[in-house]
């Protein structure tokens, strides 16, 4: 296995071995480690990408029906073609994958990559959130603005500008949320996990607050 970022970044189409860790033991916050013939990293142009450069998982097997040949009326992927997981993951020079984001919930701001994953990481360590979702939205000035989307501790309040220099002191500061938005709780797929495309078709509403319109942090 091997990372790449379809989205962003650039290289040629490359297999190359992977080499774990001399220890052998598994990493803290790692997913995996690359195997010889079984990884490559790419971009939007199929290009690789550097160690250490986020990207999109991509998996092959030479193993027979080691994955599903597809779905039903679907395109029948050819053998030992890549496979894109939708993943968006960092490599590093020991060959071990970290889990970024996944590569749909990119935020893509002043030219700058955001993953969601980490603005709602650094949100979620506010000590009166409960639960919290980041996700793109659209800006004037093309490309998108972060937004938040907050579930509030029981018994505490949140100034949502308060919880902007917050991440302020977190984040870069094109990563830092403009639009933030208190709820009674998130949108959840059945098995769990947050509908990012029901709050992104949501967007901004009159309850949101807007960092634009107060005071800048």
């Amino acid at each position: 296995m091997r990372y790449s970022d379809p989205a962003h970044s650039s290289t040629t189409l490359a297999n190359s071995p992977g080499s774990c860790s001399g220890s052998g033991t598994w990493p803290p916050d790692r997913t995996g480690v690359s195997q010889p013939r079984a990884s490559a990293n790419f971009d939007e142009t199929m290009a690789r990408v550097a160690d250490g450069t986020p990207g999109e998982l991509l998996v092959r097997s030479h193993q027979p029906y080691a994955f599903s040949t597809g779905y039903l009326g679907g395109r029948r992927p050819a053998p030992g073609s890549w496979r894109r997981t939708g993943d968006r993951v960092i490599r590093d020079g020991d060959g071990w994958f970290r889990f970024v984001d996944r590569v749909k919930d990119v935020i893509r701001r002043r030219a700058e990559n955001i993953s969601s994953a980490e603005v709602e990481r650094v949100v979620r360590t506010h000590p009166s959130v409960a639960g919290a979702a980041a996700f793109p939205v659209a800006s004037e000035l093309a490309e998108d603005e972060v937004m938040v989307t907050v579930v509030v501790r029981p018994g505490t309040e949140l100034d949502p500008g308060d919880l902007a220099r917050h991440c302020a002191r977190e984040l870069p500061p094109f990563a830092v949320p403009r639009y933030i938005e208190v709820v009674l709780a998130l949108p959840l797929t059945e098995t769990g996990k947050v509908r990012k495309a029901a709050l992104r078709e949501r967007g901004v509403t009159t309850r949101t607050w807007d960092r634009d319109r107060s005071h800048r942090v």
